[in-house]
């Protein structure tokens, strides 16, 4: 669609395969970064083994990694960084707008940053609605209603307090994973600053490569029953 330009470019490779593995594989004993990577990976199954969308939010103070970890789980797919054109978007718009990401990214995953610059009932809507995998119905002008868009996707989020505080929609709260402080720990400043060099010079490796297997995988009638098991 018009406007989703910088996304599709987004989704590309760059840099070296063998350098983001690298520096990403020692980051695995980490739970939450491993948590995180498979959950990138995990959205191309959740229409193959009819699963609902669901939101994985990391929150806490400024500073402790957050956006990083982001970055991290969207460099498997793309360029990760918000401020030069990557995958990462904010929060901050409007409901029309992430309805039509969500739409974008179907059997893909989506990030969004800081939860703070939106207010509650903003934030709430939104979480009913990627939970929900659908958007809201519209008439049209001239008559008749216009199709409604879904999909299936993992909502990567970050913001300074939990998403659950600002909802009241049991379904939302159910479908939210939430992670609080850094997911880094000692020394953080430096390993954060060499992950982030690491992941916008490098990615869109292992998305492609895991896309090309399941294809091969999905061959196999067998393997979609494992798949669900």
């Amino acid at each position: 669609e018009l406007g989703f330009e910088k996304f599709t470019k987004a989704l590309n490779t760059s840099g070296s395969y063998d350098e983001w593995l690298k520096n990403i594989k020692p980051l695995m004993k980490n739970p939450k970064i491993a948590f995180a990577i498979y959950a990138s990976l995990a959205a191309p199954f959740l229409n193959l083994v009819d699963c609902s969308s669901f939101l994985i939010h990391f929150w806490g103070e400024t500073s402790l990694g957050k956006t990083t970890i982001m970055e991290i789980a969207s460099s498997v797919w793309g360029k990760p960084d918000k401020e030069n054109g990557g995958l990462i978007t904010s929060w901050n718009n409007t409901m029309v707008f992430v309805e039509r990401l969500a739409s974008f990214f179907n059997d893909l995953p989506m990030y969004l940053d800081d939860s703070q610059t939106a207010d509650d009932k903003t934030v709430s809507k939104i979480m009913y609605m990627i939970g929900n995998s659908t958007g809201r119905g519209r008439g049209k002008k001239a008559g008749g209603v216009d199709s409604n868009k879904s999909w299936h996707t993992v909502c990567f989020s970050t913001g300074e307090k939990q998403l659950t505080e600002s909802t009241q929609y049991d379904g939302a709260k159910a479908r939210t994973i939430e992670f609080n402080g850094s997911p880094f720990g000692r020394n953080e400043g430096k390993i954060v600053n060499d992950i982030k060099t690491c992941v916008r010079e490098n990615y869109g490796h292992i998305g492609k490569i895991f896309i090309e297997q399941l294809i091969k995988d999905l061959e196999n009638p067998e393997k979609l029953e494992e798949f669900k098991e």
